[in-house]
């Protein structure tokens, strides 16, 4: 029986996150992955590991669960019970399927998001149209006047991207700066597509090219291989968060196109290249029990 309830304990100071999951052992190694490259998604179990070690923590199991659908209605059980027990939890929400609900951002949080912001911007320019925006001291009023995206003009004054719905610094020679480097970056797009420039193929050379394949056909084993290859049978499926479960078929790109999904991130799920993919798992006899 691999799914159920776990909890991650703080040796040093009794604190805990709980949680829950279908395999274990691949939830450790994915919590204890991220936290030793320091990427992990909660702040407060990162910030415990950096301090105290990972020889400070150790993984525990709570509750075995046949259902998979239980999960998150046994994960508050248990994180209500240790919170009535007065004991203290890394888990940053109150809820098991909204981890981020009750969370508030501190003060000093709200001061960097809002200095963030309320950032001052230089005069600025549209490429395309020649419209202009004068300076200002709040990029987040500036967002609100003109429908920008949160992130849009922010990025772009960061240099994080080149240009933002045609908006740049309007500086001497801006238009001609931009449209100069635009085109650079096109150029090297084009010869990373290319691979090679200035090559051309013989007249022989185009040819056998040409005369490779006429005459051939493929036979009616291959042509079944090709067909096996793209409505490839599948196993049952489960989704590790909602529990959800999807019967064996035998039509995986039918499958993918009726959930939008990758076919060939479900591709290599199927053949066994990965563990999951978005959340699917293959149901093995390990994963019912």
């Amino acid at each position: 029986m691999q799914s159920g309830i776990y909890i991650l304990i703080n040796k040093k100071t009794d604190k805990c996150y709980i949680g829950s999951t279908i395999n274990f052992k691949q939830r450790w190694q994915n919590h204890r992955a991220r936290l030793q490259r320091g990427v992990h998604d909660n702040p407060y179990l990162q910030h415990s590991w950096d301090k105290y070690g990972k020889e400070s923590f150790e993984f525990g199991i709570l509750e075995y669960l046949d259902n998979p659908k239980e999960l998150h209605l046994a994960e508050q059980f248990w994180m209500d019970i240790y919170r009535l027990e007065e004991k203290q939890l890394y888990n940053c929400g109150l809820c098991a399927t909204s981890p981020r609900l009750g969370c508030f951002a501190s003060d000093k949080t709200k001061r960097k998001i809002g200095t963030a912001f309320a950032k001052a911007y230089p005069a600025l320019i549209n490429v395309k149209t020649g419209k202009k925006i004068p300076e200002g001291i709040n990029i987040s009023a500036l967002n609100r006047k003109y429908g920008f995206c949160k992130n849009g003009i922010y990025n772009m004054l960061s240099g994080k991207v080149l240009q933002y719905k045609g908006w740049v610094v309007d500086a001497p020679g801006a238009i001609d700066t931009f449209v100069t480097a635009h085109k650079e970056i096109y150029r090297q797009l084009s010869l990373i597509r290319r691979g090679f420039t200035g090559h051309k193929h013989t007249e022989e050379t185009r040819q056998k090219i040409s005369g490779s394949r006429k005459g051939k056909h493929f036979s009616l084993e291959t042509r079944q291989k090709m067909s096996d290859a793209h409505s490839k049978t599948y196993p049952t499926l489960t989704h590790r968060n909602t529990g959800e479960i999807i019967s064996a078929g035998s039509n995986l790109l039918a499958l993918c196109h009726g959930r939008k999904l990758n076919y060939t991130g479900m591709w290599r799920l199927v053949r066994g290249k990965q563990v999951q993919y978005k959340g699917w798992t293959i149901l093995t006899s390990e994963t019912k029990d």
